[in-house]
């Protein structure tokens, strides 16, 4: 035979950077293999950490990557481009998901020397890996772990913009946006959840656990529990109460606009002149919105019995808070 079977795992499951280095390269399918897993502990030049994979305590985990054909007359391409912290086997056995056959591959492991235990890898070399995933159409479990990784942001920007070009046609334009690395819930950004976003269906449940406690779980953890837990620690008496409520109270509407599939729309009031209305996924006022959820929703709705209530709670707490700084009609905020 003049082709090998090369089983990609990193960012050479990215078709275009793999073709950059062996032109004759060809995508024809994905495999798995049991008993491994990935890890970012081979150490780069540039500092970071790279892929690599290492035997896993037990044979239940599942690693996944690309395969593909190439010339064996690339072979040595591929070797350079691995580098010398790199070693090739050539009797590695995957299993191709398209019909469950195992198959033997060439694939490479990064020597015991030239790992290190605490390297993370480079922003733009996660995006890579992931979005190489979302091509090589794997699964939305794995997705996630590749969205669970810690990655580090790299200074320098020649090198990002280098590789992240590679990834114009495949993400769909989402780094030439310029706010591809943008936290949008703890570590994970805009990227992240537009990658996860490819495997959500909205008939289909199945993916939409790992898209929730990645996202939106952790967006919530992070802009509101873990500060009001702070606030609270700080234990001061010094006015933090006035904080902790404001952002419950801006975690109630943010609550009331997702079980309703409303997002908020600005509308000047040359558009409410004209009676200009909001789409049938959009809010102008909160008023509405936030008493009818603190009326009906668990567990609000057994301390707000009365529309009135909700209303009056909303008037002289939520608007006096968001907007003067202080509470109004005798509400008192007290920190026990």
């Amino acid at each position: 035979m003049t082709t090998f079977t090369y089983f990609a795992y990193g960012s050479n499951m990215l078709l275009e950077r793999l073709q950059e280095r062996c032109p004759s390269a060809q995508f024809v399918g994905s495999a798995y293999v049991c008993g491994y897993e990935l890890r970012f502990s081979k150490r780069s030049k540039d500092c970071s950490g790279k892929a690599t994979i290492v035997e896993s305590k037990g044979n239940h985990e599942k690693l996944y990557g690309a395969l593909f054909q190439i010339e064996k007359a690339e072979l040595p391409d591929l070797d350079k481009a691995e580098g010398s912290g790199y070693e090739r086997r050539d009797d590695f056995v995957v299993v191709k998901m398209a019909d469950n056959e195992e198959i033997e591959v060439t694939t490479y492991f990064a020597k015991p020397g030239a790992t290190g235990e605490f390297l993370k890898p480079y922003g733009w070399y996660k995006q890579l890996v992931l979005w190489a995933a979302v091509q090589a159409k794997l699964p939305a479990s794995y997705l996630a772990k590749l969205v669970a990784i810690e990655a580090d942001r790299d200074t320098d920007c020649q090198r990002n913009n280098s590789a992240l070009g590679l990834l114009n046609d495949t993400a769909d334009g989402v780094f030439s946006e310029g706010n591809w690395d943008m936290k949008i819930a703890d570590q994970h950004t805009v990227a992240d959840w537009k990658a996860m976003k490819t495997r959500l269906d909205p008939g289909n449940p199945d993916n939409w656990e790992d898209a929730f406690n990645l996202f939106f779980r952790k967006r919530i953890e992070t802009r509101y529990f873990s500060p009001i837990k702070q606030l609270i620690k700080e234990d001061k008496k010094a006015g933090e109460g006035f904080a902790i409520v404001a952002l419950q109270c801006s975690l109630i509407e943010f609550l009331a606009s997702t079980r309703t599939g409303q997002k908020y729309k600005h509308c000047p009031q040359i558009e409410k002149k004209k009676n200009i209305e909001c789409g049938p996924h959009e809010y102008c006022h909160s008023s509405k919105l936030f008493i009818d959820f603190l009326y009906n929703q668990k567990p609000f709705k057994a301390y707000f019995k009365s529309k009135g209530k909700a209303d009056y709670f909303y008037e002289n707490v939520r608007c006096a808070l968001l907007h003067e700084a202080r509470t109004t009609g005798g509400w008192k905020i007290r920190v026990c």
